[in-house]
């Protein structure tokens, strides 16, 4: 068994469609350590709802993690939601925006294979 810390998202922008940002390797298990998001709209808030989607499950309100937060101006948020969570292989990290290309995210974890 190896053990190696990941940045499993990298400064992506989130489109305003749900999108899978992330998906588990086969074989491996994820413990995420960190996850921040970033507004870079310079005149208003944006929303964010995220979903962590176990395998063969669809985004929806039980594997909802945050709905509609709301993310001010050129702010960075830490999502402690997302913290600490463990993800099984297949699973996802999916997301949605109010407005495509304005929230940027980042996350960093364990990966075990």
């Amino acid at each position: 068994m190896a053990v190696a810390l990941s940045q499993i998202i990298t400064g992506q922008y989130i489109p305003n469609t749900t999108t899978t940002l992330y998906t588990v390797n086969s074989g491996e298990t994820v413990l995420v350590n960190h996850a921040t998001i970033f507004n870079a709209d310079n005149a208003s808030s944006q929303t964010l709802t995220l979903y962590v989607v176990p395998t063969g499950d669809s985004p929806g309100d039980e594997n909802a993690l945050v709905k509609n937060l709301s993310i001010a101006s050129e702010r960075t948020d830490i999502l402690e939601e997302l913290n600490g969570h463990i993800l099984n292989a297949g699973t996802t990290i999916q997301a949605i925006a109010s407005t495509a290309s304005k929230l940027s995210i980042q996350v960093s974890g364990t990966v075990r294979t």
